[in-house]
């Protein structure tokens, strides 16, 4: 799919589906452990740096979104769109696994690392296959889903962890799958030569490394420990 496609196209249809659930689920991971937060504590007996399983997953993704964009600019959109979800997939498969506090620290960091690139990527895939007529409705149908993801997150957090809280983040994967085979399947945009705007990545690192710094200090003044937290972001 390189060029906008006729309403009611099929491939169409299907990479916007797959782009929805895939914002949706990127929202939906901000706040969704916040009423696990007890089940995970007394799994782990962990108190002091449980904080960070909620914290490092906006912090992450908010500290790498300038380097995320620029990326995809520059690189292949496909295979970055691909590629940030592949991340946050196995962040939330290493958190569904975890048996640690700390596990579940790095895994939260890990899938902020991915989803940093996938709401920018995929308004970019909307930009891509849409008519200029098309993109306003489905533009605004998947940041609905981005705003509404937080609001029902704890919601569904709680029946998850009523039964086990680990299908907090593996309720990620069946939907990831969907994601990824819609965009292998029926998401082809003509390919960009790399530019020269990786010369432009040092300034970006910079401004990434000083975000999650900000980040940290910003929990140690919140009396927070830091161990868990340098170990998983830094």
């Amino acid at each position: 799919m390189s060029r906008a496609q006729p309403v009611g196209s099929v491939k169409l249809y299907s990479v916007l589906a797959g782009i929805m659930i895939a914002t949706f689920l990127i929202s939906l991971d901000v706040s969704i452990i916040a009423t696990a937060i007890p089940a995970i504590s007394t799994h782990f007996h962990a108190t002091t740096d449980i904080g960070w399983c909620g914290a490092t997953y906006p912090l992450t993704m908010c500290a790498l979104q300038p380097i995320s964009g620029k990326l995809s600019s520059l690189l292949s959109l496909r295979w970055t769109c691909l590629a940030f979800y592949c991340v946050f997939l196995l962040g939330s498969l290493i958190c569904g696994v975890a048996n640690s506090s700390k596990m579940c620290i790095i895994g939260r960091a890990v899938a902020g690392a991915g989803g940093s690139g996938v709401v920018s990527g995929g308004l970019s895939v909307i930009a891509l296959i849409t008519t200029p007529q098309q993109r306003p409705l489905f533009t605004g149908l998947v940041t609905s889903l981005y705003a509404l993801g937080p609001v029902v997150a704890p919601i569904i957090g709680g029946a998850l962890a009523e039964h086990n809280w680990r299908w907090c983040f593996l309720i990620n994967l069946p939907g990831g799958a969907v994601t990824v085979v819609t965009l292998l399947l029926f998401f082809h945009p003509p390919r960009n030569p790399i530019r020269s705007g990786v010369m432009l990545l040092p300034s970006v690192c910079t401004q990434v490394f000083g975000s999650l710094v900000s980040g940290i200090l910003d929990k140690r003044r919140s009396s927070v420990s830091t161990e868990v937290a340098s170990d998983a972001v830094l």
